[in-house]
């Protein structure tokens, strides 16, 4: 079965008794994976349903996602107060400190 054939005997009769406009299956393909990015649906939860080999592909849809930026930013902010409340792990050596300006 040629892709033509399939579009003209099954899918656009499929989607003219649905009442849906006449797009091709891609189209279609392409809104429903990006409503579901724009839903909040995880992009591997996509990659699998799509079919994608490489996430790579999937990665498209990326920007669709809601609040990304919010949760990097939210992310940010939480390791920053925890970084203001940890003790200091390492300190910059003095200068005439190290073991080659001292002579030992």
């Amino acid at each position: 079965m040629t892709d033509e054939h399939f579009r003209n005997r099954v899918w656009y009769p499929a989607v003219k008794a649905a009442g849906v406009g006449r797009f091709a299956p891609r189209i279609m393909r392409h809104t429903a994976a990006s409503w579901l990015v724009q839903d909040g649906v995880p992009l591997y939860d996509v990659q699998a349903l799509l079919g994608h080999e490489d996430y790579a592909t999937t990665m498209r849809y990326a920007h669709l996602a809601p609040d990304v930026h919010g949760k990097v930013i939210e992310s940010w902010n939480r390791r920053t107060l925890r970084a203001l409340d940890a003790p200091v792990t390492h300190e910059r050596k003095k200068a005439g400190s190290s073991k080659r300006e001292t002579g030992l």
